[in-house]
């Protein structure tokens, strides 16, 4: 019925199919609570940032709701949804989503076999079925605003993570080296923290490379093989 005074309860995601249509003149407004680079970004700072966010796209839409349910201080708070049994991982799944090209970049993001066995929800042997499917419905709903909020979070993935460039046939950096973290590529030359082992080493050698974003500081080596480059 159309009667019922009380608040209207939270929509079902939007169908975005381009960035020209998901825009709207509250993403450039929104003021970053966390620190700029998202390797520098706590769970804490980004939840933060996350929820400031939703204030604001829920105050300037409506079309958009997010949960909300009394906290124990008598206030509201927002609702989380659950993954697999626990609390869903919002800040893994969109460190992630954007490491591979953000949202449009559409059937280039591997949900089940890359996203979700690096978010705290994953399990040996879940039996959660249609992962993928939930992960794409929950960061549409929670996540798409965030990302439209933070546009340099993005990297294309056909760029170097850390020049933001692809290679062209006048481009001399050719050597490309995959994270074993986070699958990312980058030219190994644009990687300029002390101590790297050379390029053969990761690439033929068997030590496992790790971005700067995944790790400001190198951490030991490992001998497990990484991805090989691209075109090799």
């Amino acid at each position: 019925s159309r009667g019922g005074g009380g608040p209207r309860g939270p929509r079902e995601p939007r169908e975005v199919y381009t960035l020209e249509m998901a825009l709207k003149p509250y993403h450039s407004q929104h003021k970053c609570s966390r620190p700029k680079k998202l390797v520098e970004c706590s769970e804490e700072d980004f939840l933060h940032d996350l929820e400031k966010v939703w204030d604001e796209v829920s105050k300037a839409s409506k079309e958009m709701h997010f949960p909300k349910v009394k906290s124990d201080g008598g206030g509201h708070e927002y609702k989380y949804p659950m993954l697999n049994g626990t609390t869903i991982d919002f800040f893994n799944l969109y460190k992630e989503v954007a490491c591979r090209g953000g949202w449009f970049n559409g059937d280039g993001i591997n949900w089940t076999g890359q996203v979700f066995p690096r978010m705290s929800n994953h399990t040996r042997g879940h039996r959660q079925t249609a992962i993928g499917n939930a992960l794409r419905k929950n960061y549409a709903k929670y996540l798409l605003d965030y990302e439209l909020c933070h546009p340099t979070d993005i990297v294309p993935d056909d760029k170097c993570m850390e020049c933001g460039c692809a290679d062209d046939g006048n481009n001399p950096k050719t050597d490309w080296i995959s994270c074993s973290k986070c699958e990312g590529w980058v030219h190994y030359q644009c990687d300029q923290r002390a101590h790297l082992f050379n390029f053969r080493d990761y690439a033929h050698g068997g030590v496992d490379y790790v971005c700067s974003q995944c790790s400001p500081t190198l951490p030991p080596p490992s001998r497990r093989k990484p991805a090989p480059r691209r075109g090799g």
